[in-house]
């Protein structure tokens, strides 16, 4: 009886995939693209503002020019920083010589944050301190994790993490092999997730710049490439004539990452169909130039708003809709 039973199911299915007539095509149901609605309160958008920010700069002999491109463009990447951002940033400094004490900023009594009326002042100065006589193997990640240890009071708990490196030497380690797992598992290890963490940087590649630094590389499959990408960061050439344009982009990225409102996706959206609405009214997309309110960023797949004016209190809500993007064309 059970066989005769088995079998009777098989028939049935038969019998109804028989319906299908001449398609040559199966589609499963579960395979349809997700319609995906959900609301926001304003509160829950707003997120987290407060951003530790930590330079190492090289302080090698070929860094002359480098560190003045830095101090020549500081106050237009704080001024960046502080615009209309609303980013509690404080500023610690280090050099990629690992016995060097900090130049800056990792001490309470050394502390320069966005209050301090100084802090450009003082981190030209600190940049200016940092010679040209240091270690010559620049090694910016165990640089990085060593002033963390030795000071576990620059970093605030619940702050984001922004390293921004300025060196244009290779990728190097003490033990002579590359680290970048380790030094990624140990900086989640420290801040708790890696979207709490972003790695900026001035470099040069031999396919940036021309370098006689040895040994030289290549940008495409670096250890900061991949830093950079790992912690959604973003670089430019340290020779570039428009160090400061960079370095402006350097600061407008950490504003988009960390200070300005956003929504994360727990999934892809087709971008077609994607709505954000208040009020049940639609919030246009696009720049503020254009009058939008909000983008949507593929790196973070979050929606990202400019800013958060059109809501007059944050019990209120955001609903977002739209269809799932998961290859599916139907």
């Amino acid at each position: 009886m059970k066989l005769k039973g088995f079998a009777f199911i098989i028939l049935s299915l038969t019998s109804v995939l028989g319906c299908r007539g001449n398609s040559d095509y199966v589609y499963y149901l579960n395979d349809r693209p997700q319609t995906v609605e959900q609301s926001f309160k304003v509160k829950e958008i707003i997120g987290n503002n407060l951003l530790d920010i930590l330079f190492v700069i090289d302080n090698s002999a070929s860094m002359d020019m480098h560190q003045r491109n830095v101090i020549k463009n500081t106050s237009d990447f704080i001024e960046t920083l502080s615009a209309g951002s609303k980013l509690q940033w404080k500023l610690g400094l280090v050099s990629t010589s690992t016995y060097e004490t900090p130049f800056l900023g990792m001490t309470p009594t050394s502390e320069v944050d966005f209050n301090d009326p100084l802090a450009v002042d003082k981190f030209k100065s600190a940049v200016s301190q940092l010679g040209l006589g240091g270690d010559p193997r620049e090694t910016v990640t165990e640089a990085v994790l060593v002033n963390l240890s030795r000071y576990p009071k620059f970093l605030r708990s619940r702050a984001n993490l922004a390293i921004i490196a300025i060196t244009d030497a290779a990728p190097q380690y003490s033990n002579g092999t590359s680290t970048v797992q380790s030094f990624e598992k140990e900086l989640i290890s420290i801040k708790g997730k890696s979207s709490m963490i972003g790695f900026y940087g001035a470099f040069g590649p031999e396919n940036w710049c021309q370098t006689t630094d040895w040994p030289s590389f290549t940008w495409s499959g670096s250890d900061y490439e991949k830093l950079v990408t790992v912690f959604k960061g973003m670089a430019f050439p340290i020779c570039s004539k428009d160090f400061g344009i960079g370095l402006l982009q350097v600061a407008q990225s950490i504003v988009s990452s960390f200070a300005q409102p956003k929504i994360y996706l727990a999934v892809r959206p087709r971008l077609n169909t994607l709505e954000v609405s208040f009020h049940g009214n639609r919030l246009p997309a696009g720049s503020v130039e254009e009058g939008g309110v909000w983008y949507y960023d593929p790196s973070l797949n979050a929606i990202v708003f400019h800013s958060l004016e059109f809501a007059q209190g944050d019990t209120e809500y955001v609903d977002v809709a739209f269809k799932e993007d998961n290859g599916n064309p139907y």
